[in-house]
């Protein structure tokens, strides 16, 4: 039998039971695969689950909720349409409208824009950017892009051989020395002439130490 957390990992959300830990933290996965032919609409009420009993039954909340976050994403007209049909971008619209009709405070992010071209990259880093701000959830992404995350990112850390090595608004952590040592190649950092955000461009010499 598995014993109670002792009160240093009371807040520990791994000694949850799985659906308690459903109802608090939803996951977007990079890739989105489905060998069914489900609908958009099949694919987001997915997200209800942790908040059904036991037959899974979709009730007028959980189709409320589905077309809640569909609108949220831009997919509301695609409630029918066979997800498998969709766009790499469109996919990924649809899998964020799941998370959100989880209805967690928390959703994670693991690649939100990868395979996707820089128009939806841009799209989907503002509309989590948004959705975080509109329903007050914390958002966690992790990413390759280091710009995507300086544009749209309140707080970033920056992992390097496993370990977090800095933390903090982009402006005051990203700078050519951490992130040049950090990825073991020479960049330059200037400011976006709008956002006036830290932007990494990276030389063609690789850095040495």
């Amino acid at each position: 039998m598995r014993k109670g957390p002792g009160p240093d990992k009371r807040n520990d959300i791994t000694w949850l039971p799985e659906r308690d830990r459903a109802r608090q933290l939803a996951f977007v996965f990079q890739e989105n695969y489905t060998g069914f032919p489900y609908t958009v609409q099949e694919i987001v009420l997915m997200g209800r689950h942790p908040h059904q009993d036991s037959f899974f039954f979709d009730n007028a909340a959980d189709f409320s909720s589905a077309h809640s976050a569909l609108s949220m994403v831009g997919m509301e007209g695609f409630a029918n349409r066979h997800f498998r049909t969709l766009s790499g971008g469109e996919k990924q619209r649809v899998a964020i409208a799941a998370a959100l009709a989880q209805s967690t405070p928390i959703i994670l992010f693991d690649e939100p824009t990868a395979y996707t071209d820089i128009k939806y990259q841009s799209e989907i880093y503002k509309m989590i950017h948004h959705i975080t701000r509109e329903r007050n959830l914390t958002s966690l992404v992790v990413t390759h892009d280091i710009n995507l995350a300086s544009l749209y990112c309140d707080t970033v850390s920056v992992l390097h051989q496993g370990r977090i090595v800095a933390s903090g608004r982009p402006a005051d952590i990203f700078t050519e020395e951490l992130l040049s040592t950090t990825y073991g190649f020479a960049v330059r950092i200037i400011k976006h002439p709008e956002e006036g955000v830290p932007i990494i461009i990276p030389y063609k010499t690789p850095y040495h130490t």
